[in-house]
This record gives C-alpha cells, sequence and structure tokens, in this order.
C-alpha cells in the first residue's frame, strides 16, 4: 500500500505534519496516526504480532463496553428495537437538553492529532473542571478542543515522570500537579479537592451486606439514582446552595467533568466521545 497518497494536505497544498508519536524526533503525518515513515513501519511489524483476543478488547475499550457481553446485552437490545442501541452510539438528547459536537481537533481522547491519550480521561476532565472553576464558565467548541489536547500532554507528562500516574484508574489528586503545569491561566486559589465516594447501588441488592463500608459511601447520601440526585442537587441548585463550579465523576473504567458557569447552565464533558451535553 502506497502510504505516502495516504497524507492530509493543508490549504497550500502540502501535508499536515506534527511531531511524531513514536519519539524519535522527527515529523510525523496525521493520517499515519502521527507518525513518520520509519516508525509507522515499526509500529505495521508490530500489528502482525497483535492477537485476536488484543484486537477485540480494543475495539470493545474504544466502544465503550467493559466486557464481550456488554457488548452482545447491546447488540441484543438493537436487533428487539430493530435499529442502533443507544450504548452503541453517542448520547441520546433529552427534553431541554442541547446536544453538540465541535469541529475543531482533537473532538476526543483517542484523535491522533495533534497527541493521542486513550487512558487520559481523568487529566482532561481535571483540566475542564479547572477551567470552569477558574473562568466560571464551561468550555465549548475550541475551548474544549484545548481541554483534550492540555488533558493528554499533561497525561504524557506524567507518563514520563512515572508510569504509575497512567496505569489503571488515576485519582484526581494524582493528576492534579501534571493538569496545573499546562493550565493556560494562572490559579492563585489552593486546590484541596473533596471526594465523595456513592455507591451507585443498595448493598441488599448487591448481595454485600457491609459494601457501604467497604468503598466508603458517603452516608450523607441515599444509594444508587436518589443519592446521585441529591448530591449533584447540593452541588449545582442555586436554591439548594451550590457548591461548586465542577465536578469530576470517575467511575472505572470512564472519568467525566460536570460544570457549571455563573449564568447557572451545567454541562457534561465526556473526552470519550464526541457528543457533549449541556442543560
Amino acid at each position: 500500500m502506497n502510504y505516502g497518497m495516504q497524507r492530509s494536505l493543508v490549504s497550500d497544498g502540502l501535508p499536515q505534519l506534527v511531531n511524531c508519536i513514536g519519539g524519535c524526533g522527527y515529523k510525523g503525518d496525521v493520517r499515519n496516526h502521527s507518525l513518520c515513515s520509519v516508525c509507522l513501519r515499526d509500529v505495521q511489524s508490530e500489528a502482525h504480532g497483535v492477537s485476536q483476543e488484543d484486537v477485540i478488547k480494543h475495539l470493545l475499550a474504544l466502544a465503550g463496553f467493559n466486557t464481550i457481553d456488554e457488548a452482545k446485552l447491546d447488540c441484543a437490545v438493537a436487533r428487539r428495537r430493530g435499529s442502533v442501541s443507544v450504548a452503541a452510539r453517542d448520547l441520546v438528547p433529552l427534553p431541554g437538553v442541547r446536544d453538540w459536537a465541535t469541529s475543531a481537533r482533537p473532538r476526543t481522547q483517542f484523535d491522533e492529532y495533534p497527541e493521542r491519550g486513550s487512558t487520559a480521561c481523568t487529566y482532561i476532565a481535571g483540566l475542564c473542571a479547572l477551567w470552569a472553576s477558574a473562568l466560571r464558565e464551561i468550555p465549548d467548541g475550541e475551548d474544549w478542543a484545548k481541554c483534550i489536547t492540555l488533558g493528554v500532554s499533561a497525561f504524557h507528562t506524567a507518563k514520563r515522570e512515572n508510569p504509575e500516574h497512567c496505569s489503571g484508574v488515576v485519582a484526581l489528586p494524582t493528576a492534579l500537579p501534571f493538569i496545573l503545569r499546562v493550565a493556560p491561566f494562572r490559579y492563585r486559589q489552593h486546590l484541596q479537592p473533596r471526594e465523595t465516594v456513592l455507591l451507585l447501588a443498595d448493598p441488599q441488592d448487591l448481595g454485600i451486606v457491609d459494601a457501604a463500608n467497604t468503598v466508603g459511601h458517603c452516608s450523607d447520601y441515599s444509594f444508587g439514582r436518589p443519592g446521585l440526585c441529591e448530591y449533584f442537587s447540593k452541588m449545582f441548585c442555586p436554591g439548594a446552595g451550590a457548591a461548586a463550579a465542577a465536578v469530576v465523576i470517575v467511575k472505572p473504567p470512564e472519568t467525566w467533568c460536570v460544570a457549571a458557569d455563573e449564568r447557572g447552565r451545567i454541562g457534561f464533558r465526556d473526552s470519550h466521545r464526541t457528543t457533549q451535553l449541556d442543560f
């Protein structure tokens, strides 16, 4: 295959080049996975050693599924509905909710331009929360793309300094020092994230009596959906004495950000998907 013919051209007809993600110091082509020709050949050779099992796991993760059983269930739902299921496509807008997608790149953390960060969601969500807290506005359009770019940059910096910062579920306090390094504004307040753990099901339904104590469920809130409603009402509803400009939600394997602006608008920012929600 002639990969030289797959280049992305800018307005002057030249290929759109970026720093090669192979770390060789040369320029890569965004249409060739942001790799230079030498690194591309190396990766193509490595691809022959990738097992079908690894490919399936990779595709499941990109689609937002944790296991193949989840994907099978989603497929069965799609067949019953006679259409693509909700879980297999971007979020479906609800009444009072505006959905949108930016055309600016990167559009998600999986975008190869300018740099890919497949597991950078905590860093991106943290940057989004910092943005909302510092500027009292929700990043939209190009600003959201900038959040993704900066979050991915913070992720790679953390990974270079200590791979453990990027393995498994990353807590916000771990990511925060790296997020502050790339923040495009000064944040003068002392940042001390407050962690609240909520159990998404009743311990009796789980069959684990001491589940609340085991995970450290906050006793101020109920279990499951009622507890989520109580928590977010306290955080964001003006009548309840809103206490936060942003909340970073960690629900392995994904992390999201819910942010508010001075006008009372709420935004849900998800770096895994192109569709974002405002309400």
